[in-house]
Parts: C-alpha cells; structure tokens; sequence
C-alpha cells in the first residue's frame, strides 16, 4: 500500500513547490524522510501525515484520503473490510466510499 501513499503524495509535493528538504524540516523528520516515502519504502505514522497535511497544504476534500492511504489503507482495502465485518448494505459493485467525520464520529457511505 505504500506505492499508493507515494503517488497521492507526489503531485502534492509538486504543487506545494517546497523542496523534499524544507518539507522534512517542516513535519520534525529525520534526513531523507520524504525520499523514503516517495519510494513506497515507508508510509507516515498519524502524526507525521497530519503535520504534511499541514505542510503540503492538503485540500480538506483529500485530507480522509490522505490520511487512509498513509495509514496503508486504499479503498479496496476498506471495502473488504466493511464486506467482511458483513455491512454489505450501503457497497454496491462500482460504487466510491466516502468517509466523513461528523459529531458522532466518522461515517462511511456510497455515491
């Protein structure tokens, strides 16, 4: 999964036009940080993704996404599980998740 946390985070690195360094010393990593997750050697922890959010500039409408894909998780991944747990009621083949946060947490449904 950490190939696709690395095709996520390539065009948002491009577009923030911040060097791989400045962007390492902005989030408190250790040198060659985001080389690392570039290669899809590595994928963030929930703090350092939150903190390149913060650097990267994340559109708020990618930030769920952002945040799945750097916990190693892809909507395949989330489908399955939700198949597995047995709340097949709101995945229809074709259909996109989305995920929300609301005042009772985060809620997951279909477009």
């Amino acid at each position: 999964m950490t190939e696709a946390f690395a095709a996520l985070l390539k065009p948002l690195i491009d577009r923030s036009g911040k060097s791989q360094k400045t962007i390492t010393e902005e989030i408190g990593a250790a040198g060659g940080y985001v080389t690392h997750l570039l290669s899809g050697k590595i994928n963030p922890g929930p703090e350092k993704a939150t903190r390149l959010i913060e650097a990267l500039g994340v559109p708020p409408e990618m930030q769920v996404r952002f945040l799945l894909e750097a916990a190693g998780y892809d909507e395949e991944a989330i489908r399955d599980a939700l198949i597995a747990a047995g709340d097949t009621g709101i995945l229809q083949e074709g259909d996109r998740i989305v995920l929300s946060k609301g005042p009772m947490g985060w809620k997951i449904t279909n477009e």
